[in-house]
C-alpha cells in the first residue's frame, strides 16, 4: 500500500502547492517553516499546509476536499 500511496502524493504536491500558495518563504523573523503534504486514511483524501516553529508552533492548510484547518 506503502507503494502506491508515495507515487500518488508525489504527484499532486506540485500542483496542490500552485494552488494553495502554501509555499514557505522565508519569514522576517526567520521563523522555521516547512511544508506539509499528508494523505488521511484510506479514502484518497490528503492534507496540504506548512508548519511554523521548532518543537512548537502552528500550521495551516487545507483538505483535498476543500476544508481548511489550521492550529497548533
Amino acid at each position: 500500500m506503502f507503494r502506491l500511496i508515495v507515487p500518488v502524493a508525489i504527484c499532486f504536491a506540485f500542483p496542490a502547492n500552485a494552488q494553495s500558495g502554501t509555499s514557505c518563504a522565508l519569514t522576517e523573523d526567520n521563523d522555521n517553516c516547512n511544508r506539509v503534504v499528508a494523505c488521511i486514511g484510506t479514502d484518497g483524501l490528503w492534507f496540504n499546509g506548512r508548519a511554523f516553529g521548532r518543537g512548537t508552533g502552528t500550521f495551516t492548510g487545507a483538505i483535498s476536499d476543500g476544508v481548511s484547518c489550521d492550529g497548533t
